[in-house]
């Protein structure tokens, strides 16, 4: 211990003073959008029960969401420690729990705070009454504590079991969605009984209470390759969100997948090139497991938006949702295009390569098109036409993209300077999806 107080008294000498006006600034303005969408949730003319969310379907949004962060806090820690840390700090002789005990304090409470907002507006938007908010709110908030002490005492647990957890939330989360939304489509409203949520306040506490009772057990017990697992994800995240590039973090995210694929028979390829080439690309989209489950929840979306969104936003919520989902098929048009020295080993033109990789995107751009159509309303197929042109231009661009200079020219605008080159990256990739968005508004 008195180790550990020595090396925390020569870090707080060596640090420097934080200038807490710029940091009450940047709290000031990060809560401003959350606030404002709260104030104008409760403050503006909401006409009456149409335009309401059903309650089934605002509890399956929660539980999904819920599922989200378990896997994202799972992933990346929730705990985490870097190697040089945990090599002079945490292998010595000290008590590694008082190290991450007030990271880990500070993790839970944001979760907390996390999960009494979205459960603030869950009940604001279906019109839940003022007297039953503040207990939506105390069991968002027990629930978020528990979300990531689950996590915490999940990641002392094997890999597999890790992975279970996620897939069994994933399930739950989007199968508590999809029952809701068929359950609206019919017409079947399942009302909450107001003993149900003065219950589970209580519950979400004494949850709360014994999920941290488990993490702080198991922050005694979390090995190097447990803190430092989820690292190399969140830098990349960090990276990605810092340089505008997303496939600093794809890059990361496909080695993961990589490292974790177990090849138990080999295929042969069928005779010549083209042939080849498209059914390597079948076997690597068969192989991607991630892919299909992104599609499936994409193709979701469309039919739970359908509930809750006019009719002439339909298209665009088709194609926002077709971005994400057609982008891991387009994995060897990205490493086609992106190296030469891959192109030339394939043999033929460039254009035939790049063309013959399309194939796999346009099929699932298609396919998603297509079975989404039903969600939209049959004047609006016009416009839900031009979903996969979008989606194709939008990839075609990133993946044929040269790679970011952060040393171009700067050009100043009236407000700093503004790289060049930088700027002409994103608008690149946002423009197709901008224009397409607009058409299906005008059609």
């Amino acid at each position: 211990m008195k180790l550990l107080a020595q090396v925390r008294r020569v870090g707080r000498g060596r640090r420097e003073r934080t200038d807490w006006w710029t940091l009450l600034l940047a709290i000031f303005v990060l809560a401003g959008l959350p606030v404002q969408l709260i104030i104008g949730l409760t403050t503006q003319r909401i006409p009456a029960s149409p335009s309401a969310v059903p309650v089934a379907l605002a509890v399956g949004a929660v539980v999904l969401f819920a599922a989200m962060v378990l896997a994202v806090a799972m992933t990346l820690g929730p705990v985490r420690a870097s190697p040089a840390e945990y090599t002079w700090v945490l292998g010595g002789p000290v008590n590694r729990r008082s190290e991450l005990a007030p990271r880990w304090i500070r993790t839970l409470i944001g979760t907390s705070l996390l999960g009494a907002a979205v459960g603030a507006i869950a009940a604001m938007l279906s019109r839940t009454e003022l007297a039953g908010l503040g207990v939506i709110v105390v069991i968002g908030a027990g629930l978020g504590a528990a979300l990531a002490a689950a996590a915490t005492g999940l990641q002392g647990c094997s890999a597999r079991v890790r992975r279970s957890v996620q897939a069994g939330a994933a399930a739950a989360g989007f199968g508590w969605v999809g029952v809701a939304a068929v359950l609206t489509r019919i017409g079947v409203t399942l009302p909450l009984p107001w003993w149900a949520a003065v219950a589970g306040a209580p519950l979400a506490c004494l949850l709360a209470v014994l999920t941290t009772v488990w993490g702080w057990r198991t922050i005694d017990t979390l090995d190097r390759i447990a803190l430092t697992a989820g690292n190399a994800l969140f830098t990349a995240t960090g990276s990605a969100v810092l340089f505008m590039d997303p496939a600093l973090l794809g890059d990361v995210l496909a080695q993961r997948r990589f490292s974790q694929l177990r090849i138990r028979r080999s295929r042969s390829l069928p005779a010549g090139r083209t042939r080849a080439l498209l059914a390597a690309e079948w076997v690597r989209a068969a192989r991607n497991r991630r892919a299909g489950a992104v599609f499936l929840v994409a193709l979701l979306v469309p039919y739970v938006a359908a509930l809750v969104v006019p009719a002439r936003w339909l298209p665009g919520v088709v194609l926002l949702c077709a971005v994400p989902a057609v982008s891991p098929f387009g994995a060897g048009l990205r490493r086609v295009c992106q190296s030469a020295a891959l192109r030339r080993m394939l043999g033929g033109t460039d254009a035939a390569l790049r063309l013959i990789h399309l194939a796999a995107p346009a099929v699932a751009a298609l396919s998603l098109t297509l079975a989404a159509a039903p969600a939209v309303p049959a004047g609006r197929w016009a416009a839900l036409a031009l979903t996969p042109i979008g989606v194709l231009s939008n990839l075609w661009l990133r993946a044929t993209a040269r790679p970011l200079e952060f040393d171009s020219l700067v050009a100043d605008l009236g407000f700093g300077p503004v790289p060049v080159r930088l700027t002409w990256f994103v608008i690149r990739g946002i423009a197709p999806l901008a224009i397409v968005l607009t058409l299906q508004l005008a059609v």
